[in-house]
Protein backbone atom coordinates (compact mmCIF):
# COMPACT_ATOMS: atom_id res chain seq x y z
CA UNK A 1 0.00 0.00 0.00
CA UNK A 2 2.87 2.27 0.59
CA UNK A 3 4.61 1.36 -2.14
CA UNK A 4 1.31 2.64 -4.22
CA UNK A 5 1.19 5.41 -2.76
CA UNK A 6 4.65 6.80 -3.19
CA UNK A 7 4.13 5.45 -7.01
CA UNK A 8 0.68 7.76 -7.18
CA UNK A 9 2.39 10.46 -5.97
CA UNK A 10 5.53 10.66 -8.45
CA UNK A 11 2.98 9.68 -11.05
CA UNK A 12 1.13 12.63 -10.34
CA UNK A 13 4.06 15.19 -10.21
CA UNK A 14 5.58 14.02 -13.31
CA UNK A 15 2.20 14.35 -14.94
CA UNK A 16 2.22 17.81 -13.51
CA UNK A 17 -0.99 17.36 -11.82
CA UNK A 18 0.94 18.30 -8.34
CA UNK A 19 2.67 20.79 -7.79
CA UNK A 20 6.61 21.05 -6.48
CA UNK A 21 5.32 22.54 -3.33
CA UNK A 22 2.27 19.49 -2.78
CA UNK A 23 4.99 17.22 -4.06
CA UNK A 24 7.54 17.57 -1.37
CA UNK A 25 4.93 17.96 1.64
CA UNK A 26 3.47 14.26 0.83
CA UNK A 27 6.63 12.93 0.18
CA UNK A 28 8.17 14.00 3.62
CA UNK A 29 5.06 11.83 5.28
CA UNK A 30 5.52 9.33 3.08
CA UNK A 31 9.23 8.98 3.43
CA UNK A 32 8.69 9.05 6.92
CA UNK A 33 6.11 6.65 7.17
CA UNK A 34 8.72 4.36 4.95
CA UNK A 35 11.66 4.51 6.55
CA UNK A 36 9.79 4.19 10.34
CA UNK A 37 7.83 0.87 9.13
CA UNK A 38 9.15 -2.59 10.28
CA UNK A 39 6.87 -4.38 7.32
CA UNK A 40 8.72 -6.73 4.96
CA UNK A 41 6.37 -5.75 2.42
CA UNK A 42 7.80 -1.74 2.63
CA UNK A 43 10.88 -2.51 1.74
CA UNK A 44 10.66 -1.52 -1.97
CA UNK A 45 8.57 1.61 -0.61
CA UNK A 46 11.97 2.42 1.07
CA UNK A 47 14.03 1.80 -1.85
CA UNK A 48 11.80 3.86 -4.14
CA UNK A 49 12.01 6.98 -1.10
CA UNK A 50 15.85 6.77 -0.93
CA UNK A 51 15.90 6.99 -4.54
CA UNK A 52 14.22 9.86 -4.77
CA UNK A 53 15.47 11.83 -1.83
CA UNK A 54 19.09 12.51 -2.77
CA UNK A 55 17.64 14.47 -6.39
CA UNK A 56 14.93 16.36 -4.57
CA UNK A 57 17.45 17.38 -2.18
CA UNK A 58 19.54 18.87 -4.71
CA UNK A 59 16.59 20.21 -6.67
CA UNK A 60 15.23 22.08 -3.11
CA UNK A 61 19.03 23.23 -2.46
CA UNK A 62 19.02 24.80 -5.79
CA UNK A 63 21.62 22.50 -7.49
CA UNK A 64 19.57 21.26 -10.40
CA UNK A 65 16.71 23.17 -12.33
CA UNK A 66 13.32 21.14 -12.59
CA UNK A 67 13.87 19.66 -15.86
CA UNK A 68 16.72 17.74 -14.39
CA UNK A 69 14.64 16.69 -11.12
CA UNK A 70 11.52 15.92 -13.25
CA UNK A 71 14.32 13.06 -15.58
CA UNK A 72 15.36 11.99 -12.27
CA UNK A 73 12.34 10.96 -11.16
CA UNK A 74 11.09 9.40 -14.39
CA UNK A 75 14.12 7.26 -14.35
CA UNK A 76 13.16 6.41 -10.70
CA UNK A 77 9.62 6.04 -12.30
CA UNK A 78 10.62 3.19 -14.80
CA UNK A 79 12.63 1.67 -12.38
CA UNK A 80 10.06 0.96 -9.88
CA UNK A 81 6.73 0.74 -11.38
CA UNK A 82 4.96 -1.96 -13.08
CA UNK A 83 2.01 -1.76 -15.27
CA UNK A 84 2.57 1.50 -16.63
CA UNK A 85 3.12 2.71 -20.59
CA UNK A 86 4.80 6.22 -20.58
CA UNK A 87 4.27 8.69 -23.67
CA UNK A 88 6.26 11.89 -22.96
CA UNK A 89 6.47 14.42 -25.73
CA UNK A 90 6.80 18.35 -24.40
CA UNK A 91 4.71 20.17 -23.17
CA UNK A 92 2.65 17.67 -22.87
CA UNK A 93 2.70 14.49 -20.44
CA UNK A 94 0.12 11.24 -21.34
CA UNK A 95 0.30 8.74 -18.57
CA UNK A 96 -1.16 5.04 -19.12
CA UNK A 97 -1.78 2.66 -16.03
CA UNK A 98 -3.38 -0.56 -16.29
CA UNK A 99 -5.77 1.33 -14.07
CA UNK A 100 -6.12 4.99 -14.58
CA UNK A 101 -5.55 7.15 -17.92
CA UNK A 102 -4.67 10.98 -17.47
CA UNK A 103 -3.21 13.29 -19.31
CA UNK A 104 -1.77 16.73 -18.11
CA UNK A 105 -0.58 19.53 -19.60
CA UNK A 106 0.05 22.78 -18.97
CA UNK A 107 -3.39 24.55 -19.25
CA UNK A 108 -5.06 21.57 -17.38
CA UNK A 109 -4.49 19.89 -14.44
CA UNK A 110 -6.71 16.74 -13.71
CA UNK A 111 -7.47 15.48 -10.41
CA UNK A 112 -4.96 12.73 -9.44
CA UNK A 113 -6.96 10.27 -6.53
CA UNK A 114 -3.86 10.47 -4.26
CA UNK A 115 -4.38 7.66 -1.69
CA UNK A 116 -3.44 9.88 1.90
CA UNK A 117 -4.06 8.90 4.80
CA UNK A 118 -6.15 10.85 7.53
CA UNK A 119 -3.95 11.13 11.21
Amino acid sequence: MLEQRIQSLLWAYLGKAVGRAAFSQYFADLYFAARNSREPKDIVANRICNAIVGPLSEFSLGHRDEESFRSSLLEIAKQFSFGYEILYSRPKAKIISTNKSFEATTSSRPSIPLVVEAA
